[in-house]
């Protein structure tokens, strides 16, 4: 065992300590202990289990449907599972699959990323970063390629060491925020829109604008929060924000609109059916924010 981690059930949390921790100067161990602390003080335990209960329930989900195709074909006469499977629509599907469980990846990763910098950052308060430059500035690890860090459960040690120093670097948005924010909203349009349609089926109520207003907010909460956090972030500076954020985020909204499983077979409408109702894109703030 390399690293410190927290074990919880229920109310109750346990931290491991490696052996390697006796070894360490006292200002060094309890550093790490009090990072551990700051996970639990965070309920990080609890919420580490539940995105890896999203992404372990999600791979079955997805696989529900050819399943249930391939034993349809056993049961068909003149018909075998991979006939069935073999329709260009299991293609379509499979690509969309393949996406959504990127961005299902992607988002997992994203928290787990965060919570450690949030750990650190409570950590710290009110003492002094030296132990951690003393824990982190070791052995450089090997270089990490874009998608290496995209997969990681832990951020560098070298970013870790410049948001102790910076703190206000952790609240700035990534490309990879806007990317996630775009397409979840894309992707979650047919299942909003078809949920109000079978609510309000009946009813004088439209599910059409319902679902505009769902995706809208979706958006504006997503993202309007990333760019308050940008602005909180650049209060000293003088640089403008970064405009390839929302260019990331209506890029993303785009190819959203393009994986969403329920669209998939969809040809006489299109595979980008239903995007006018995620026409209205938060305004981006070219200014420097006050």
């Amino acid at each position: 065992m390399r690293e410190a981690f927290v074990l919880g059930r229920g109310s109750r949390s346990w931290i491991i300590l490696p052996r390697g921790i006796r070894l360490l100067r006292d200002e060094e161990a309890e550093a790490i202990v009090r990072h551990e602390m700051g996970h639990i003080a965070a309920g990080d335990v609890t919420l580490v289990w539940l995105t890896r209960g999203v992404w372990w329930a999600l791979l079955p989900v997805l696989l529900v449907a050819p399943f249930v195709a391939a034993v349809q074909g056993w049961r068909w006469e003149h018909t075998t599972p991979w006939r069935m499977l073999s329709h260009p629509f299991w293609a379509e599907y499979g690509v969309r699959a393949l996406v959504l469980a990127v961005i299902a990846v992607l988002v997992a990763q994203m928290i787990m990323r965060s919570r450690e910098h949030e750990a650190d950052l409570t950590a710290a308060r009110g003492q002094s970063v030296a132990p951690w430059e003393a824990l982190l500035a070791g052995p450089r690890p090997a270089e990490r390629t874009w998608h290496d860090t995209a997969r990681a459960n832990h951020p560098t040690h070298q970013r870790r060491l410049t948001v102790l120093r910076d703190p206000h670097l952790q609240l700035r948005p990534t490309v990879l925020d806007a990317l996630v924010v775009g397409l979840l909203a894309a992707v979650l349009l047919d299942s909003v829109d078809g949920l109000a349609t079978l609510l309000l089926t009946g009813t004088s109520w439209s599910a059409a604008p319902v679902s505009a207003l769902t995706a809208g907010l979706l958006l504006a909460v997503g993202w309007g929060f990333a760019v308050w956090r940008d602005a909180r972030a650049r209060q000293a500076e003088t640089v403008p924000p970064s405009r390839w954020l929302h260019l990331a985020l209506g890029v993303s909204t785009a190819a959203g609109l393009l994986v969403r499983l329920q669209g998939t077979g969809i040809t006489e409408e299109g595979t980008m059916r239903g995007w006018p109702l995620l026409i209205v894109l938060p305004w981006p703030s070219w200014g420097q924010p006050r």
